[in-house]
């Protein structure tokens, strides 16, 4: 996808060209009869030429085809093949999906769905959010170690109100984890020509909400852009998420900043938006070339805000820590114009505060799982810490040593501990690739574990993420070098 987002200093995005085989061609339509014989017809009305002179009653020109009648013994019955394992597979997960969106129907509120509405784009979205509901939905309700107000089954009444770029968008991301999650004997073919149609209607319904002055200001365009990024991000097309991110950005200065979106009428509902672009830029910044990071800096008081009162679920990262990558990521901008002496110091006070940050008294603020919590704490910390060392200014000396090898040691036993948990396995994406660069240092059997672990987890959350940060790791592992930028040389993000 090139330039997705291209505001001009007029404010007036240009859009990006995507086309499809529906579009109109400007052609002359064609009688059904003609159609079926394969003829050229020359859509003279009311009957066409070539079916009056062949004898043939014309079909005419309707959008529906009309009934054809069969003389008796003209229909001839198939022998059906017998079904592949991995069709079965399939079948059986399409037939829980017809069974999950008869479900739906029990809601004695059910909608009354616009007629313009009904139709396969319709039922693209139903199965999409049934999937969601009843495959998705409760496997995260029961490792939720907290609970969110944002984080909700999706209701069958709101499916009419999706603007087009939301809905293809949303239908785009839940067949790529259905995809994930299915064997790899399975035949996904048909899913994933679905999948790159809707993702071609989400970019150009998106592009025509940019570039219209009126639905550019429009909460829905920039929770297009998320559900769009989110959907890149599913599929490990993450080295263009700092288009997305930028572009969200640029939409949300032209709707006044951050805090005169958060005080609009829909301002409460868009803060987990927000919240969602701002950990993809802040640990995208983590794994992508120092010269070229999203600056949060500016953001620091509202982003001490937001991210305190909204718990995202699959990064629960301590606030005091993930406003420690904020500031490690602002001095690596430093280091990329060669500022040297006060980021070594920065950079000590930094690691300082790191390591002085409590899990335990951040695990007992939690209400319920304290004992997740406290694992989760510990892993963040050392994780964090890592990075500090790896990626700052900071003299090798004995002490700093000591604390490398010692957070090294500590996240490893921490994630092999992590990993076995239902309640946690999920969360710690971003430590794992972490602990998968310092494995550099460790030998290839922990090399290995790690790569089993992320392929497990994209099972797990149904995400080509981890397989993607299991190809970087193995490519770094094998080129003999060990500098953090020399392993994440690409725009990569390791969140979702």
């Amino acid at each position: 996808m090139q330039q997705l987002y291209d505001f001009s200093c007029t404010m007036k995005p240009q859009m990006l060209a995507v086309t499809t085989d529906s579009q109109q061609t400007g052609e002359k339509r064609q009688c059904w009869e003609c159609q079926r014989r394969r003829l050229v017809c020359d859509s003279t009305r009311p009957i066409c030429t070539k079916c009056s002179a062949s004898g043939v009653v014309c079909p005419g020109y309707d959008d529906k085809r009309p009934l054809r009648w069969l003389a008796p013994g003209k229909v001839k019955s198939r022998t059906r093949r017998k079904k592949s394992p991995a069709a079965m597979e399939m079948r059986k997960t399409t037939d829980h999906l017809k069974v999950t969106v008869h479900r739906i129907a029990e809601d004695p509120h059910r909608v009354v769905v616009p007629g313009s509405f009904i139709g396969k784009e319709y039922e693209a979205v139903l199965e999409a959010t049934s999937y969601y509901n009843f495959c998705i939905y409760p496997e995260n309700v029961a490792s939720q170690l907290k609970p969110n107000p944002f984080f909700v089954a999706f209701p069958e009444a709101a499916i009419p109100r999706l603007p087009p770029s939301v809905s293809h968008a949303l239908v785009c991301l839940l067949l790529g984890h259905r995809i994930r999650r299915l064997p790899i004997s399975a035949n996904v073919g048909s899913l994933v020509k679905r999948h790159d149609y809707h993702r071609g209607l989400a970019i150009r319904a998106l592009n025509e909400d940019i570039g219209d002055e009126e639905r550019r200001m429009k909460d829905a365009t920039i929770s297009g852009v998320m559900m769009l990024l989110a959907s890149e991000l599913m599929e490990a097309n993450a080295t263009k998420w700092q288009d997305h991110v930028n572009g969200a950005m640029t939409l949300v200065a032209l709707r006044g900043g951050h805090s005169q979106l958060l005080r609009s009428p829909g301002g409460p509902k868009l803060q987990m938006v927000l919240v969602y672009f701002i950990i993809i830029g802040v640990i995208g910044n983590t794994t992508s070339p120092m010269s070229n990071q999203v600056p949060h800096m500016h953001l620091i008081d509202l982003i001490t805000k937001l991210y305190g009162e909204v718990h995202y679920p699959t990064f629960p990262c301590p606030p005091s820590l993930f406003l420690d990558i904020i500031r490690i990521n602002h001095l690596r901008s430093w280091g990329s114009v060669e500022l040297p002496a006060e980021p070594t110091a920065a950079a000590l006070d930094l690691l300082q505060h790191i390591n002085s940050f409590s899990p335990e008294k951040w695990a007992e603020s939690n209400l319920s799982y304290q004992e997740e919590w406290l694992l989760i704490g510990r892993i963040y910390q050392s994780a964090v810490a890592l990075y500090c060392i790896a990626t700052l200014p900071i003299t090798p000396d004995a002490q700093t040593k000591g604390i490398r090898a010692s957070c090294s040691r500590r996240l490893s036993q921490l994630l092999e501990k992590c990993v076995s948990c239902s309640m946690t396995k999920r969360y710690v994406l971003w430590p794992i690739i972490v602990a998968g660069f310092d494995a550099v240092h460790n030998g290839s059997s922990v090399q290995t574990q790690i790569a089993e672990w992320l392929e497990v987890m994209s099972r797990d959350i149904g995400s080509g993420l981890p397989l993607c940060g299991k190809a970087v790791l193995e490519s770094f592992w094998s080129s003999g070098k060990t500098e953090w930028d020399e392993c994440f040389h690409g725009m990569y993000v390791f969140a979702w």
